[in-house]
């Protein structure tokens, strides 16, 4: 070895492994020290080893990972083993390692999740006593902070029409998680039973509304909350009727009659009612439905209900004792009816008669009376068949045209469509004269046979009789008053019309020669009258200057309407008796013939006087 001062190196190039070394001193005075020694060395230039465990080939972590794996050496043994996060981190000693010196061992290390989620890389190495350095062991891990992303929970059981459900209900509850996987599920449905794996179930008896929660966790150790999840009506309680027509088997229904149901449900609520009319169904969505009882016809007929709630449970009525099927008739036929009476434009006065016929296959209920639509008058019918006959008061309607009707209903309540006849109504009387046929006088009096003829008018519905009445009562449109009869008459005059508006007896000046002119007593004379006096000549031959001549008489009916002298055949009248002709100029010479008559005013003449 080289000896410089006091200090002495050797350099040695020995095999791997161990070796022994002692040492002398001697001093240039060939003086010899003791040998010191033997001392051990070793030779360690193989580079220690470092592996992951088999089971760290994941590549996922999650909050807290161990990372495991061994170390050998096959000289000096492991100093420490360290780990480094990233690229630029800073090497570390792992908290789990061998002791030092140790060939042969394993080691850990819990990764906390202060790393960023994702991809991460992480390394690690080894030095062994000697200062060798392993070889850096690089992998790379997926963080994953995230619990599973979504849960949610899956409905096993009789789910009903309404999204509502009966009998035994299982939850089950689902999972996903996308980077490390679902590892646990946790079903909670609120119920005091806790959480149970995967799911969770209800009995066949249970009626509520579940809300469950689902809670779940990752293959990595991320847990969610527990989740609510949407409300599910489990409802094993059969809706009920809350309203529903009662029918009366004795009734007998019109056919447009409804029968009505409504239902509910405490819970689920109700999805939708039938109607079975003879087992033909007629459905409505919701809690109620109604129908025509004449959906099917006349005649007997039998009715049931069902309800079903949103679970599907089914309330029937055939079922409940307290309804059972119910039985009933329907008639939805009308009544038919005929209006005989009155005539169409038939005239009436005091009333209106309506008369006619109804029938009905079942049986007639009433019938009602109306006058130009508004209801006057009501009757009770019977029977199938039936006649009717009412006289209703008119004398409170304007003399115009109007119409009456009637109109049936039937036991089951059908009406018959309104029958109608049109009538007028005519309050006013005719209006009457007499018109007088026979011979008058100049001076107004009739002589021999005098017709009197009853006139009456009517502008309404008409004439129908005309009457004269002489004082001993009505005679029918004429009556004559006889040759012979000498006297006053005072005839009244009356008329009925269409309507039977009848004028009365009516005098005054309702007599009327055949020229229009109006007279109020009619004379009759037919007694001639008499020559009461006359001018007679003193002697057979006579010498005058002038001759006065005059005739008087007298008529038992009053004054004479006039004299006449007739003078050579010649007819003088005079007009009064002190009326005198002067008829001197009118007198031949020679003889003359001299005749007197009187004339009454009704043109009776008395007997002729004179030669």
């Amino acid at each position: 070895m080289d000896v410089n001062g006091n200090t002495s190196s050797l350099t040695y190039t020995g095999s791997q492994g161990m070796h022994e070394v002692t040492y002398r001193l001697e001093d240039f005075a060939s003086n010899k020290s003791d040998v010191s020694g033997p001392y051990s060395f070793g030779f360690d230039t193989v580079l220690p080893v470092i592996k992951l465990d088999s089971n760290q080939s994941f590549d996922i972590i999650g909050p807290v990972v161990t990372i495991s794996g061994t170390v050998t050496d096959n000289a000096s043994g492991i100093k420490n083993v360290q780990i480094k996060y990233g690229a630029n981190g800073t090497w570390k000693n792992v908290s789990g390692q061998p002791s030092s010196g140790t060939l042969d061992g394993s080691w850990s290390q819990n990764i906390a999740q202060d790393v960023a989620e994702g991809y991460n890389n992480f390394f690690v190495r080894t030095t062994d006593v000697a200062g060798n350095v392993s070889q850096v062991v690089t992998f790379t891990l997926r963080t994953d902070k995230t619990p599973p992303e979504t849960v949610g929970l899956l409905v096993e059981g009789q789910k009903g029409p309404g999204d509502a459900y009966r009998g035994k209900v299982t939850f089950i509850g689902e999972a996903e998680d996308s980077v490390a996987g679902v590892k646990s599920i946790f079903v909670d449905l609120g119920l005091g039973n806790g959480e149970k794996p995967e799911s969770d179930s209800v009995a066949a008896g249970y009626s509520g509304v579940v809300t469950a929660c689902v809670r779940a966790v990752d293959n990595v150790g991320n847990s969610t909350e527990c989740i609510s999840q949407d409300p599910v009506t489990v409802d094993n309680e059969k809706p009920y009727p809350t309203d529903y027509t009662r029918l009366d088997p004795a009734v007998v229904y019109k056919g447009s009659d409804l029968f009505s149901v409504t239902g509910a449900d405490d819970l689920s609520g109700m999805y939708s009612a039938s109607i079975l009319l003879d087992s033909t169904p007629f459905t409505a969505m919701g809690k109620s439905v109604s129908v025509e009882l004449g959906a099917l016809g006349n005649g007997t007929h039998t009715i049931s209900f069902v309800l079903t709630d949103n679970a599907g449970n089914v309330y029937d009525s055939k079922d409940d004792p307290n309804v059972g099927i119910i039985t009933f008739k329907v008639d939805s036929e009308p009544p038919a009816v005929v209006l005989s009476k009155p005539e169409d434009g038939e005239y009436v006065n005091q009333s209106v008669t309506a008369e006619g016929t109804a029938s009905d296959n079942i049986g007639l209920a009433k019938i009602e009376y109306l006058i130009d639509g508004s209801r006057t008058a009501e009757e009770t019918l019977s029977g199938k068949d039936a006649s009717f006959s009412k006289e209703l008061d008119t004398t409170g309607l304007p003399d115009v045209t109007h119409t009456v009707s009637v109109i049936v209903t039937d036991k089951a309540g059908n009406q018959s469509d309104p029958v109608w006849k049109s009538f007028i109504v005519d309050h006013t009387p005719p209006s009457c004269h007499i018109e007088v046929y026979g011979t008058r006088g100049d001076g107004g009096s009739f002589r021999g046979q005098v017709t009197l003829k009853a006139v009456c008018i009517d502008d309404g519905s008409g004439v129908d009789e005309t009457y004269i009445n002489t004082g001993d009562g009505r005679v029918p449109s004429e009556t004559v008053i006889p040759d012979g009869f000498t006297g006053s008459v005072s005839p009244l005059v009356a008329g009925i019309d269409n309507a039977g508006n009848d004028s009365g007896d009516l005098e005054g000046d309702m007599i009327l020669m055949p020229d229009g002119t109006p007279i109020s007593t009619i004379l009759v004379d037919n007694t001639p009258p008499v020559v009461t006096g006359y001018y007679e000549p003193s002697s057979k031959w006579l010498n005058i200057e002038t001759l006065d001549l005059f005739v008087t008489g007298h008529d038992n009916e009053g004054p004479l309407y006039s004299g006449t002298i007739i003078l050579n055949g010649k007819a003088n009248d005079i007009r009064t008796e002190s009326d005198r002709a002067d008829l001197t100029a009118d007198i031949p010479e020679g003889i003359s013939s001299l005749k007197y008559y009187v004339t009454d005013l009704a043109g009776n003449r008395s007997e002729i006087i004179g030669k």
